[in-house]
């Protein structure tokens, strides 16, 4: 882990979160941004840029910038390729925006066209149609967390999918690399066991006894903060920043 400081985005589909970060810990977190989802990415660039600057005035030893986005990404040309999740983000040159403020750039994709809040969301308000009712703004993972420890039996079938969408992504890993622990982190590990339970039912079904027996499955130490720790983290250390 590097000693120097960056700054961290975790770019959701729903709130991009920041902060600076040094030695694995954040010193600072800044403002929570919505994301946009009218398509205007320009605006929504120049205020996670507006950001940067706040926080590189107050922490002006800040070496580089970070990102974890939603989708698929070209690490080596720094171009966000597309984000499922966030209308408009095809083809975002976004490390060469960020480096017009002096910046380098890192980030990493994710699975949030199958798991993200917008899709379970989406997968929650057909589930709950089907069984005879309605569900507005509570269909994020938070309250359907806690619906589900209410004893929702809807609530508890939304994350009995997401869990299996999950678990078979994780299938895939397990089989090529064979790890001794998973870590999962972001606001749907928040569901605790009412996710975690039917991810490991998943793994079990698919694997091999051999590969999941001494599988450890844990929700990240830093929680919501590790998207943040991470991106700052890879910005300073990625074996894809340019060459000075």
């Amino acid at each position: 882990m590097s000693s120097a400081t960056a700054i961290g985005f975790d770019f959701g589909a729903t709130t991009i979160k920041t902060g600076v970060v040094r030695d694995g810990s954040i010193l600072e977190k800044g403002k929570v941004i919505e994301t946009r989802q009218d398509g205007n990415t320009d605006a929504l660039v120049q205020e996670m840029i507006d950001e940067i600057q706040v926080l590189r005035t107050k922490h002006p030893e800040t070496k580089a910038v970070g990102f974890g986005v939603p989708g698929i990404i070209n690490p080596i040309t720094g171009v966000v390729i597309n984000l499922t999740n966030v209308k408009g983000w095809k083809q975002i040159p976004l490390r060469s925006i960020v480096q017009k403020v002096d910046y380098v750039y890192g980030n990493k994709g994710a699975l949030e066209a199958y798991v993200g809040h917008h899709k379970i969301a989406e997968r929650a308000k057909e589930i709950y149609s089907a069984g005879g009712k309605e569900i507005g703004d509570e269909a994020d993972p938070k309250n359907l967390s806690a619906a589900a420890d209410r004893g929702d039996s809807l609530a508890e079938a939304v994350w009995q999918e997401i869990g299996l969408k999950i678990g078979v992504g994780l299938t895939n890993v397990i089989w090529l690399v064979n790890p001794d622990r998973i870590v999962l982190g972001g606001g749907v590990a928040q569901a605790g066991e009412h996710l975690f339970k039917y991810i490991r039912e998943t793994i079990e079904h698919r694997c091999e006894k051999t590969f999941w027996e001494k599988l450890e499955i844990v929700p990240a130490t830093l929680g919501n903060d590790a998207g943040i720790i991470g991106a700052a983290s890879l910005a300073l250390e990625s074996e894809f920043l340019p060459k000075s």
